[in-house]
């Protein structure tokens, strides 16, 4: 895949940020245009930088069959028992064009009913105890292409996404991309989510 592996550079000392290693996974049965995928994460990785100290280094980059129709702890396993990563990496980013508005739903998860025309749910989600995220490009086609400040709801998505994975909840605050769903936030960082995050950024990831 021609996901361009990428550290972003910073006049940051070492002392004050912290390294989040990734792996990459596109789903090879429903793909993203890895140029797509080199632009959300460079962008995301550029926010999360100025403004936590945390920079977003991708270690690897891989196509693999996900199914991201059942529970998180069986997505994680299944990406460690099919080998769709390599490395010991913080942090496995899954990027899918699988259309989540399908009966057949992610246990416990809401989207939108596409006929209903009420785009009121961004189809990704993660789960901090197995450093997994999994971002639906598909997701496009029937929420909003942009948060309500005009910004790529997918990266606002995959900030929101990032949030959980440092240990931050859902935020009643619709300025801050904690706000659910992400969608219709705008995008921000608020000054709890950025505090929150630098406390608890250097906590470590043991699921590999």
């Amino acid at each position: 895949m021609a996901v361009l592996l990428f550290v972003f550079c910073s006049s940051l000392s070492i002392n004050t940020y912290r390294v989040l290693t990734i792996s990459v996974i596109n789903d090879s049965s429903a793909p993203v245009d890895a140029k797509r995928i080199t632009e959300v994460l460079t962008q995301t990785s550029k926010e999360f930088q100025e403004k936590v100290g945390v920079r977003l280094v991708v270690k690897e980059a891989k196509n693999c069959t996900v199914n991201l129709d059942q529970e998180a702890i069986d997505i994680a396993f299944q990406l460690r028992r099919n080998k769709c990563y390599s490395k010991p990496t913080d942090v496995r980013i899954v990027f899918s064009n699988i259309d989540l508005h399908k009966p057949a739903e992610i246990k416990g998860e809401k989207y939108v009913d596409k006929a209903s025309a009420k785009p009121d749910w961004i189809a990704g989600g993660a789960k901090a105890a197995f450093g997994l995220v999994y971002i639906c490009d598909a997701a496009r086609t029937y929420i909003p292409k942009t948060d309500a400040e005009g910004n790529c709801s997918v990266v606002t998505g995959l900030k929101h996404e990032l949030g959980h994975i440092f240990g931050e909840e859902h935020s009643s605050d619709q300025c801050s991309f904690m706000y659910s769903p992400s969608c219709h936030s705008s995008g921000l960082w608020t000054e709890n989510v950025q505090k929150n995050i630098k406390r608890k950024k250097w906590k470590d990831f043991y699921f590999h």
